[in-house]
């Protein structure tokens, strides 16, 4: 009697363990149903590690005091990377110091190497004090689009004394703001209202690595930009504009087979960075077919999206554009709304209409449902339970 009252317990515990997968692989059903997947891309220096990090502070996740202090050390090397920078450029563009007692704080930046770096001495900080201040670094810094430099210099340079002192732990704009050398794929998942935005961000270790990374059962193709490459080469001897190197990059991406039939969503971002630059810069000096006003940074912007457009128009596909800055958490809060709303809850069908483009309340044409075999997935993970 005993072991047919142990042979009932069992088989009961057995039901409702059962009960409890078939529970789990019905929630992980309706949780697939709402969930919305997109590949972020882009040129390196687009400005992606910055927008997914933003994303991650926006939506919780954030960094803990453990976090913060892992990224002490790169703000260090990004300080040295971006002084070292400079003193380079001073030599390649026959800029003398207005102080000469700088050069040898300039050897001494020189002799560092800032991969190796995990602090930063007081001897280390005063000379980049000194060289920052000086008024020939100032000329090479204003010329900074003839050469390499990272877009967070002049906000760390001139926070050098927080930065410098005891304790040090960094701020989010000091991690949003700070360059890493980390390749991979990456992704991070948020709810928006009743839909889950799960994003996938990989950082190809060549250019050309990123039509041959593929990442299986998106939604979206999110292409990031940078619009203040403009005025930028790939080297100093002015081979290849940048701005033409994502434009490319954007034709190989739409045009690869296995991303054809997805909706674009391109964030050209950096809009802050254009809009200090182009007061100094005019874009017609780049692309001579801008006929705006000089100084005029919409004009330069709905002209940059034009570039993009095109492509899209001539190749018959459809995109969805925002212009961003991925320091600005409510500037990227609000176009992830917007594409919850736009892109997600008023689909209109145009399709008789032929190639178009949509962004933000403009007129939307297709979404494409999730690609992910549902029965698949719960397969494997019923399998995973059991086991």
């Amino acid at each position: 009697m005993w072991r047919c009252w142990s042979s009932n317990q069992e088989e009961r515990a057995a039901i409702q363990a059962d009960r409890n997968i078939e529970k789990m692989i019905r929630d992980h059903r309706k949780r697939l149903r709402l969930e919305r997947r997109f590949y972020m891309i882009g040129e390196e220096n687009s400005g992606m590690t910055t927008l997914f990090r933003q994303i991650r502070i926006i939506h919780g996740e954030g960094h803990s005091d453990q976090d913060r202090g892992g990224f002490t050390k790169t703000v260090f090397q990004n300080l040295f990377t971006a002084m070292q920078a400079l003193t380079n450029a001073m030599t390649t563009l026959n800029i003398p110091y207005a102080n000469p007692e700088n050069q040898l704080y300039s050897q001494w930046i020189q002799d560092v190497k800032p991969q190796q770096v995990s602090t930063l001495e007081a001897r280390h900080a005063d000379a980049i004090r000194r060289l920052w201040s000086d008024a020939g670094i100032r000329a090479c810094y204003s010329r900074r689009r003839e050469f390499k430099l990272l877009d967070s210099t002049e906000y760390y340079m001139d926070d050098l004394d927080r930065i410098a002192a005891p304790g040090y732990i960094p701020t989010d704009q000091d991690i949003l703001r700070a360059k890493t050398s980390l390749r991979g794929l990456e992704e991070c998942a948020f709810d928006m209202g009743q839909h889950c935005f799960r994003i996938y961000r990989y950082t190809p270790v060549t250019r050309r690595s990123i039509l041959h990374r593929v990442i299986v059962s998106v939604d979206f193709l999110l292409f990031v930009a940078s619009l203040s490459q403009y005025d930028q080469f790939e080297s100093s001897d002015d081979f290849e504009n940048l701005l033409r190197m994502n434009l490319n990059l954007f034709k190989l991406i739409i045009n690869n087979r296995l991303y054809r039939s997805m909706p674009v969503i391109l964030f050209l971002n950096k809009k802050d960075i254009l809009a200090e630059k182009i007061q100094t810069s005019h874009l017609q000096t780049y692309f001579p077919e801008f006929t705006g006003k000089q100084g005029d940074a919409e004009a330069a912007m709905d002209f940059i999206r034009g570039l993009f457009q095109s492509i899209v128009i001539a190749e018959g596909r459809l995109v969805c554009v925002h212009f961003t800055c991925a320091l600005d958490p409510g500037n990227i809060h609000q176009a992830f709304c917007d594409i919850k709303d736009n892109v997600l809850a008023y689909v209109v069908p145009r399709v008789n209409e032929g190639p178009q483009c949509w962004g933000g309340t403009e007129q939307l044409i297709k979404l494409i449902k999730p690609s992910t075999d549902v029965r698949y997935r719960d397969k494997k993970i019923k399998t995973r339970i059991k086991k």
